[in-house]
């Protein structure tokens, strides 16, 4: 192919435009056909092969046009400078296209894991990969153009190592957060609660720092190096079902098989309710003893994740008091008696009682927001 093309740049200077034109052509036209493939990939829901084809953004246009650079530079005479330094520099950009090619392929898997999660980012990884791809990046092209890199790399490390002691906290805050990505400890979207008392939902793990957001949409911003030595719990970890646990109480008069039935039937339309309309587990009751004045019983709810617990019982309590009432199923108001030495009167005072409601699960035992 170069001795074709030495002949048409000696003998027809037209011919030779014209197989360059069209080499650039052909450049374009599998540009095209590559952006149709992709477009044709997202539509099927192709993720990994749109990945792929998005990482050869105009790419066969430029070796095109880099393959009809070398055939031109390759005519020139084999001792011409012109030549030497134009291939040098040729084989940098050749090395650092594909290097280009790797950098998005590695960033479109990183954003490609983040978007399974669209109301969270891994920032960590994105700076990670993009901070690895400009080593690269510098790297080849320092090889390609015979710069000595050994030598450059300890002078740079050794000028460095001053500034690294100085910046020991962001360094070591930067690998706690590709730790914290990696172990898939903690991901963007759990639920987690901090040593402090506050509880969240991760929304990004950057590379210094982790933002979590409040159930008030306030948001906390913790060192990630804190987060890989605090006791963090972890709501989504191993699943993110929550069993939640309410406490009632009915009259002793009451059936207990009638009871159980209204109160599971309430449970369940309650988390059908406040989730998306399925059901994973039925919920449960365990009637657990005979108190003073009525027959205790512990419903058990799985809620689909720990965020929505409150909502839960908020709906169960409501929905639960009206329900008994249409059944005739009685919750006592627990009775105190009072006997007056003075007259020897019986009094009698009622003091009325909401529905006790537990979860033994919220650590620290702290109130609901």
């Amino acid at each position: 192919m170069t001795e074709e093309f030495d002949a048409l740049l000696r003998f027809d200077p037209v011919r030779a435009i014209t197989f360059a034109v069209g080499v650039l052509l052909l450049g374009i036209v599998l540009e095209l056909v590559l952006r149709y493939l992709e477009r044709r990939a997202t539509a099927n829901n192709r993720q990994r092969t749109g990945v792929i084809l998005n990482a050869l953004h105009w790419q066969p246009l430029f070796w095109c046009a880099w393959y009809v650079v070398f055939l031109i530079l390759t005519s020139f005479s084999d001792i011409s400078v012109e030549r030497q330094r134009g291939l040098e520099i040729l084989w940098a950009l050749l090395l650092i296209s594909i290097t280009t090619i790797g950098v998005r392929i590695m960033t479109g898997w990183v954003r490609l894991i983040s978007a399974q999660k669209p109301s969270a980012s891994v920032s960590v990884l994105t700076y990670l990969v993009n901070g690895v791809a400009i080593v690269i990046v510098v790297m080849v092209v320092l090889f390609a153009l015979n710069i000595p890199t050994p030598l450059l790399l300890i002078t740079f490390l050794g000028s460095t190592l001053g500034l690294s002691l100085a910046l020991r906290e962001p360094i070591s805050n930067l690998f706690a957060g590709v730790v914290l990505t990696v172990s898939q400890r903690l991901n963007p979207g759990d639920f987690v609660h901090l040593p402090s008392g506050e509880e969240g939902r991760v929304m990004d793990i950057e590379w210094d720092v982790t933002s979590i957001r409040q159930t008030n949409e306030s948001q906390i911003i913790v060192p990630n190096s804190f987060l890989t030595k605090a006791e963090i719990i972890n709501f989504d970890r191993p699943t993110s079902e929550y069993e939640l646990k309410i406490q009632v109480g009915v009259s002793y008069d009451s059936d207990l098989v009638k009871v159980e039935q209204v109160t599971t039937q309430v449970a369940d339309q309650v988390l059908r309710e406040v989730g998306d309309g399925t059901l994973a587990n039925p919920s449960y009751i365990r009637y657990k003893s005979f108190d003073e004045s009525d027959i205790k019983l512990a419903v058990y709810l799985r809620c689909q994740n720990f965020a929505d617990r409150n909502k839960v019982r908020h709906e169960f309590i409501k929905q639960i008091h009206h329900r008994y009432q249409l059944e005739g199923i009685v919750m006592p108001f627990p009775a105190l008696e009072l006997h007056s030495p003075a007259d020897g009167n019986l009094k009698t005072t009622s003091f009325p009682s909401p529905l006790e409601t537990t979860h033994q699960e919220e650590p620290n035992g702290e109130n609901d927001k």
